[in-house]
């Protein structure tokens, strides 16, 4: 492959990239204050969220160590915990993490 191939390569990602980020902002700017883009505006975070939750907890290989789901479990709740009461997602993301990581080695799972 030479520079030139490359070059191109890399520049119809980035259009493609940018179309495909740029689209629903374009097309559905008219209906901004549509009440339904309100209410999913509201709920899809959350939606996600426990999604990606549930994926992880199932995903995980537990086979017989029933203290990684007591693990896995109390990091989620410290998690929640966290967040409900400095209402930081970030802060409430690291040190559930953390916990989960330091439990982990900890217990040697």
């Amino acid at each position: 492959m030479d520079n030139q191939y490359v070059i191109t390569l890399f520049v119809v990602m980035a259009m493609a990239t940018f179309i495909t980020r740029a689209a629903p902002f374009v097309l559905l700017g008219r209906f901004a204050s549509h009440p339904f883009l309100a209410a999913i505006s509201q709920l899809f975070p959350a939606m996600i969220m426990m999604v990606l939750v549930f994926f992880s907890l199932v995903t995980l290989e537990y086979a017989g160590h029933i203290e990684r789901y007591v693990l896995a479990i109390g990091a989620l709740c410290w998690t929640v915990l966290i967040h409900r009461m400095m209402g930081q997602a970030l802060i409430s993301i690291l040190t559930g993490t953390a916990v989960y990581v330091v439990g982990i080695q900890w217990f040697g799972l």
